[in-house]
């Protein structure tokens, strides 16, 4: 069975969704294939016995939808947080647009895949209660460890890995951020870097912007790490949680990313940021992150 993935940001080894996809393919097996939104033909999707289209809203998408419907080929949805109603309210007006479109292509489509019980309500909630809607897991196989590096003394190593997007927020990191830690961040710009360099500029911050980066140097980010820091405001799964728990690193995030408040060892989960003003989320990743630089010196 040949089984082709449409997914955008395929390139980028930061971004989420290609991560996600990527995955999937390779539990697939030999018979997937994976192009990026941007570069698919309609012969793609002709030879494919069964088409994957990633994400939602941009044109590249939606036609692939389209065409794979067109084409009478299978066709599975995977929305990768795409329906929270707090994405929903970005860009509202070009969104009102394409949704009816993209309901319509969601309800003909013979699977839609979520990622846990939240996005599921999302879909349903957007698409109709008839919608064909599965799960899949994202968590890696076995037992996260997550472990201490014996770097007592030494300035706490924070990572951020992810979009530059004021959803991301990443502005929240950067104005809680203790000036005795030392960050990195990793991630293609959204609108947000400007901002981010600005007030680590004002606070004289140990930050270094790297950009997009390849799968190389982003491993060996992690391995840098003591921490990664995901402070999002909306987050269909969190993929970087699960990439830094497999590396025995601790996590910081944020109930904007709702799969990860399980109490997963290793993980500390701030309830009522999304929620929160502005200062109250800088102030719980600020709490979040002294208490990691108190627990170092007692290492």
């Amino acid at each position: 069975m040949r089984i082709l993935h449409i997914v955008p940001g395929l390139d980028d080894p930061t971004c989420g969704i290609a991560v996600a996809a990527k995955m999937i393919a390779a539990r697939q097996g030999e018979g997937a294939e994976l192009v990026d939104s941007r570069r698919w033909t309609r012969a793609m999707v002709e030879s494919a016995d069964e088409v994957w289209v990633h994400s939602m809203w941009t044109p590249g998408v939606v036609l692939a939808a389209w065409c794979a419907l067109r084409c009478g080929k299978r066709l599975v949805r995977m929305p990768h947080g795409c329906m929270d109603p707090v994405k929903l309210k970005r860009r509202w007006w070009k969104k009102a647009l394409v949704a009816p479109l993209e309901k319509r292509l969601f309800r003909r489509a013979d699977s839609i895949v979520a990622t846990d019980g939240s996005e599921e309500g999302w879909i349903r909630s957007f698409a109709g209660g008839g919608v064909r809607v599965s799960r899949v897991s994202l968590r890696p196989e076995g037992a996260f460890a997550v472990r201490a590096e014996g770097r007592a003394g030494e300035r706490l190593r924070v990572l951020y890995v992810g979009r530059f997007a004021k959803l991301k927020g990443v502005r929240y990191l950067l104005q809680a951020l203790p000036e005795d830690a030392t960050l990195v961040m990793i991630g293609k710009d959204e609108g947000e870097e400007g901002v981010c360099r600005r007030i680590a500029a004002e606070r004289k911050l140990d930050v270094e912007f790297r950009g997009v980066v390849g799968e190389e140097e982003k491993c060996a980010a992690y391995d840098w790490c003591d921490v990664l820091v995901l402070p999002t405001l909306s987050e269909n799964f969190g993929l970087v949680v699960a990439e830094a728990l497999e590396r025995g690193k601790r996590v910081i995030t944020t109930d904007g990313a709702p799969a990860w408040s399980g109490g997963e060892r290793g993980v500390v989960y701030l309830e009522g940021y999304k929620d929160g003003r502005d200062e109250e989320r800088v102030e719980m990743l600020r709490g979040a992150l002294a208490r990691m630089v108190e627990e170092r010196r007692r290492e």
